[in-house]
């Protein structure tokens, strides 16, 4: 009878030790998995707060390009106009060229077209 009970508590003794063994791992495990959680929660913050800087970026690269075709369209409305209405630099020599050439008459009418051109916008 002391055999066996010897032989039962040897068996129990190494079944708690293992069993020991297996709460330090999964202890161990647990301490691991938080440490884990708390990295993918900052990730998490890491990403929400990316997204929203991304927003940001998103929303003033639309308010620059909006800007640049206002740009451009001012630019090209005055481009129109200098050619419309304003003299070149050519016409203005030709006209106050002391010699009267071919291209004086040229500079002439092309007054008269910016006259013509001027009157009609502002009626």
């Amino acid at each position: 009878r002391n055999a066996i009970e010897n032989s039962s508590l040897n068996i129990h003794t190494e079944l708690l030790k293992a069993l020991k063994e297996t709460n330090q791992t999964v202890s161990s495990a647990g301490v691991h998995v938080k440490k884990l959680r708390a990295i993918c929660d900052q990730i998490g913050e890491r990403m929400a707060e990316t997204r929203k800087q991304t927003n940001i970026l998103v929303s003033e690269r639309q308010r620059l390009e909006k800007e640049e075709k206002e740009y451009q369209l001012k630019t090209k409305l005055l481009e129109s106009y200098r050619k419309r209405f304003i003299l070149s630099e050519e016409d203005r020599l030709a006209i106050t060229d002391d010699q009267i050439s071919p291209s004086f008459f040229i500079a002439l009418q092309r007054i008269n077209s910016i006259q013509k051109d001027f009157q009609y916008t502002i009626k």
